[in-house]
């Protein structure tokens, strides 16, 4: 369907929407009927219903249909086909929203994706073994790029082809339509209390004299609580003063209440102002007023005729003031989130802090994956697991070797670690692999001061829904932590008179924990600006962190060129070479490399990446350098390295040195950009006389 005939349709059905309220008779009056019969002609006429793919309208024609049918004589095949095209795009939403959400388990988006394909059952084992969900969850891309990212992993790695579907194109199509920064679901509901709508709200931000401005109507109702709202940004350091409110409401009927509008025009502007993108499954209520010195979330009215109106627009999340939860219905718990708030930063949060590692990501299940999908590959039995004293254990059965017996313990640590059969060592390296941080494993010694308490509860609750592996009383603490995962320990305590201390040896244990710290102290002074990249690379802060932090920034830096920048992929695989690459970058290269768009390649899809390198390889040649390690050579330097007491740091080293050393070979170079994969005396060990003169850095954002 046309954008033109789509607006159409839309602005049809909320007109009949807004003069109908849930006392009305069955049947339409006479100016229903009106716009019942141009729906009728936009949708019929020409079959143009047959382009339609987006669910809120689909599930307000239902809706209608269900009032007053059309001539089944004539529309009859027509009004089913609909009704089964709502059914099936209702599927695809949900598995799109089950990839969205960070709620959302593997074994969630699994079954979501079930409802609408088969699959193969060793997708689930396939899909925990990478780290592609959670990765593509916390950037920062529009909905649809997320979907379509996991889309591409999934037709590349688990032949599961479902972008050359109609009913998956044509729900990504209607779900950009509806992708704007600044645009969110606004719930209202009639003064009466009969009748709701979702309104689709669009604010955009920009200096100016601190005014809020509405472009199509200037309801003062309204305007007061978008006033409200931005008053509340300000006050939390969002918004300036001076910033200006532009909004987009189209909505002019009188009888509907204006003040429920603020929580959503709240999440506009805090959007709008930093160019984000909240998915078009999520709808808002709420007030925003000040109480006792606090800018809170509070009760509106009509909340079972807004969730209903969610519901019939396609909604699957919605927030709500803390005050209404005695107002919500058990049977709508089951249908949609329903999530109460009484402060906005918590409703921020949520849309904006990373998503908790995955259910089921601890190092054990890790590795019960990882004994899975080696198994699978090689047509070996897996039993099911038994339980055992503090752990799981599993036989593997091969057809011509004799049983072997792995445990896999609650800590993540599994037996045996050794075999006398190749087979067998490689399966066991499989999973110590597993054990390799991808964050180099250092001292902890970290120290934050937080004295706002209802900081400190967000950030407890956070750290609660790891895994822990014990909880203590401590005098004068508020909670100690011991987190265990493989060689990593940390300890985090939180004291009385406010310092957050995280004590221990950690790599990717530590980034876990200050992913539940740092979004959320960030959120609570938004001038603060900590970086978990940046704590990281410190090797101790002993002086409490507060809001006006010291430590380096995540800042974008300025490379001199020529440059040589190196990456490695591969080194987690259990199948196909470790490779490392290293490309020199110079005047001629660097416009040309911009213009193909060279990103993150967490970023980008798996054929997006495919097609890069070919255009890498062509406009840098001669000028990139290989290093490829097959998987029995891995093996042996891995071996070699863990005989001389290195670990998987070493090796890295070692090909990123190869790499720069070729190039070396070739060009002149003064400065090489490495993956920031350990200290940098690992790589400058390795490197030889050339590469010793180089300027090392190493980093995860600078500019060519």
């Amino acid at each position: 369907m046309e954008n033109l005939a789509t607006a159409s349709l839309e602005r049809l059905l909320r007109q009949i929407q807004l003069t109908r309220s849930d006392s009305d008779a069955p049947g339409l009056s006479s100016d229903q009927q009106d716009l019942f019969d141009s729906i009728c002609r936009l949708v019929f006429d020409g079959k143009a219903y047959q382009q339609l793919w987006d669910e809120s309208l689909l599930s307000q024609l239902n809706w209608l249909f269900q009032i007053e049918q059309p001539d089944p004589t004539l529309f009859g095949a027509q009004v089913a086909e609909l009704h089964q095209r709502t059914q099936q795009v209702q599927q695809v939403n949900n598995f799109f929203f089950a990839i969205l959400s960070g709620d959302a388990s593997l074994e969630e988006v699994e079954k979501a994706l079930a409802a609408l394909i088969q699959i193969d059952p060793s997708l689930l084992s396939r899909l925990n073994a990478s780290d592609r969900l959670r990765d593509l969850r916390n950037t920062n891309n529009p909905p649809s790029e997320k979907i379509i990212t996991f889309l591409n992993f999934l037709r590349e790695e688990g032949s599961v082809d479902l972008l050359n579907k109609d009913p998956i194109r044509g729900s990504l199509e209607a779900l950009k339509a509806r992708e704007c920064p600044g645009r969110v679901n606004a719930l209202l509901v009639k003064s009466s209390g009969e009748g709701a709508l979702v309104i689709p709200l669009e604010i955009q931000v920009q200096s100016g004299t601190g005014q809020v401005r509405n472009i199509v109507h200037d309801r003062e109702d309204f305007r007061k609580a978008i006033e409200r709202a931005r008053l509340a940004l300000i006050r939390h350091g969002f918004l300036k003063e001076s910033d200006d409110a532009i909004c987009t409401l189209i909505l002019t009927e009188p009888q509907y209440v204006g003040n429920s509008i603020g929580l959503a025009a709240a999440v506009s502007m805090h959007c709008a102002a930093r160019g984000s993108v909240v998915d078009p499954y999520t709808a808002f209520t709420g007030d925003i007023n000040l109480e006792g010195g606090h800018w809170r979330v509070k009760g509106v009215s009509g909340l079972p005729q807004k969730l209903r109106a969610a519901r019939l627009s396609g909604c699957r999340r919605v927030f709500i003031p803390r005050e209404n939860l005695q107002d919500v219905y058990p049977t709508e718990q089951g249908v949609m989130k329903v999530i109460p708030v009484e402060d906005l930063l918590e409703v921020l949060g949520q849309l904006r802090s990373p998503s908790q590692p995955l259910p089921g990501d601890s190092l054990q299940s890790r590795k019960i994956s990882a004994l899975k999908v080696f198994c699978q590959a090689q047509g070996w039995s897996l039993s099911l697991p038994r339980p055992i004293q503090n752990g799981l254990q599993f036989r593997v059965v091969p057809p011509l070797l004799q049983e072997l017996v792995v445990n896999i313990y609650n800590t993540g640590t599994h037996l045996p670690k050794q075999h006398h059969q190749q087979e067998y060592q490689a399966l066991l390296n499989a999973l110590q692999t597993q054990e390799e941080s991808p964050v180099p494993i250092r001292k902890v010694e970290l120290r934050f001061n937080i004295q706002d308490p209802s900081l400190r509860a967000k950030i407890q609750e956070a750290l609660e829904q790891l895994q822990l592996a014990e909880q203590r009383q401590e005098p004068h603490c508020e909670y100690s932590f011991r987190f265990d995962q493989g060689q990593e320990h940390l300890v985090v305590k939180q004291y009385q008179k406010g310092t957050l201390q995280i004590q221990g040896a950690a790599g990717k244990l530590n980034k876990t924990i200050l992913e539940c710290i740092v979004p959320r102290y960030n959120l609570h002074y938004p001038n603060a600006q900590l970086f978990v990249e940046a704590l990281l690379e410190a090797k101790e802060v002993t002086d409490p962190i507060t809001a006006s932090p010291s430590l380096p920034s995540r800042g974008v830096q300025a490379i001199p060129l020529p440059h040589i920048g190196t990456d490695e992929s591969g080194k987690g695989d259990y199948f196909g070479p470790m490779v490392v690459a290293a490309v020199l970058v110079d005047a001629v290269t660097k416009p040309q490399l911009e213009a193909l768009g060279v990103k993150d390649s967490k970023l980008l899809s798996d054929k997006r990446c495919r097609e890069l390198a070919a255009q890498i390889r062509e406009i840098c040649r001669g000028k990139y350098e290989e290093v490829e390690v097959p998987p029995e050579s891995y093996n042996k330097l891995y071996e070699s390295f863990r005989n001389e007491g290195k670990n998987l740091n070493h090796l890295l080293a070692w090909g990123h040195a190869r790499a720069i050393e070729s190039l070396l070979e070739r060009f002149p170079c003064d400065h090489a950009v490495a993956d920031q994969f350990g200290d940098e005396h690992y790589l400058r060990s390795r490197l030889m006389e050339k590469g010793k003169q180089l300027q090392l850095i190493g980093c995860n954002f600078v500019l060519m």
